[in-house]
């Protein structure tokens, strides 16, 4: 299980900072390229939402709202608040679909290695018809089946909570060494000026298990 289902939606909000802007559609890229930038464009046009592009600092001659250097909470807040998402990012993904959020991915351009994940992940859910291909995506007005797809979401979070209970018993020391293991999981993934903001998200992703931890004793 990838570390971003360990927790549903509801606990994400523990954490998340609710950003200001209204109705947007979030872009987070691991790759930027002119087909994505086209098609958040497409989007933006078709909808009157304007974007909100989570970048390193990269610059393109894109009409969005630039976040760079942005925090945990925020970044968790962009994504639970979106009205779309448009990502080639795994992570990504990975919180549009257990955040139900509509959204479209776009596989990354050669030599990127991480594809394999982007399908496993969308054909898990049965949401290949979300991809964008060469800029396109036919589905646009189409809305996504959540009731379908949290019927498997669900499944995910049994076995999450199974893993949960099977660190209840192991010391305070190794169960943050295991949670930690599934962080850097996560953080493998993501280029380095990610890795701080990540860091960070274990953190404080940690913090709440304690807390909750207390709250239960």
């Amino acid at each position: 299980i990838d570390p971003s289902f360990l927790i549903d939606k509801e606990q994400w909000k523990c954490i998340a900072k609710e950003p200001k802007e209204k109705n947007y559609i979030l872009l987070f890229t691991m790759q930027q390229n002119s087909t994505i930038f086209n098609f958040a464009e497409k989007l933006s046009e078709k909808t009157g939402y304007k974007i909100i592009f989570i970048t390193d600092g990269y610059k393109k001659r894109l009409k969005a709202i630039h976040k760079t250097n942005i925090g945990p909470e925020e970044w968790i807040g962009y994504f639970l608040n979106a009205k779309y998402v448009i990502t080639n990012s795994f992570h990504g993904l990975s919180f549009s679909i257990n955040f139900n959020k509509d959204f479209f991915v776009e596989l990354q351009k050669p030599p990127a290695t991480g594809n394999s994940r982007l399908e496993t992940l969308i054909d898990e859910y049965g949401l290949r018809e979300r991809l964008v291909e060469n800029g396109e995506n036919s589905n646009i007005d189409k809305k996504i089946d959540w009731e379908k797809v949290n019927e498997k979401l669900e499944d995910t979070d049994a076995m999450a909570q199974a893993i949960a209970r099977g660190w209840q018993g192991q010391s305070r020391d190794n169960f943050l060494d295991q949670f930690e293991k599934g962080i850097r999981t996560v953080q493998s993934d993501l280029k380095s000026e990610y890795s701080d903001l990540m860091m960070r998200l274990s953190e404080l992703t940690r913090n709440y298990y304690e807390q909750d931890a207390k709250m239960v004793n």
